[in-house]
């Protein structure tokens, strides 16, 4: 586990629960569903692909991780039709506007090089 799994972990367990860590294997999706009361998807070191949000342009310093993407985005699924969540009806307000954040990170981004030049 990272840093950042021992500190999930850490909260989980000190609010009552039994951490653990799922592989990222999608087909055991539904099994690792059945079984769990909660999921966190903690994230990492790695971008996720502009395309899952509509942009085909990728970036030079965008690092992604498919197998772990697509585990996370299947476990995500499961998670929410599990308890019945709709997104867009649920829960209608996004916490992030994936492709205005992107496009703001890349021009300080580049603004940074500028400067930098």
């Amino acid at each position: 586990m990272s840093a950042l799994d021992r500190s999930s972990g850490a909260s989980v367990a000190r609010a009552g629960g039994l951490p653990v860590a799922l592989p990222h294997e999608a087909g055991l999706v539904a099994d690792m569903i059945a079984a769990i009361d909660g999921l966190i998807v903690t994230g990492g070191a790695f971008d996720v692909d502009p395309a899952l949000f509509g942009d085909a342009a990728r970036h030079e310093t965008v690092a992604l991780k498919p197998g772990r993407t697509d585990f996370e985005m299947a476990i995500t699924r499961a998670a929410l039709d599990a308890a019945g969540v709709v997104l867009g009806r649920d829960y209608p307000h996004p916490i992030v506007e994936h492709r205005a954040a992107r496009r703001r990170a890349l021009a300080a981004l580049e603004q940074t090089k500028a400067a930098a030049d």
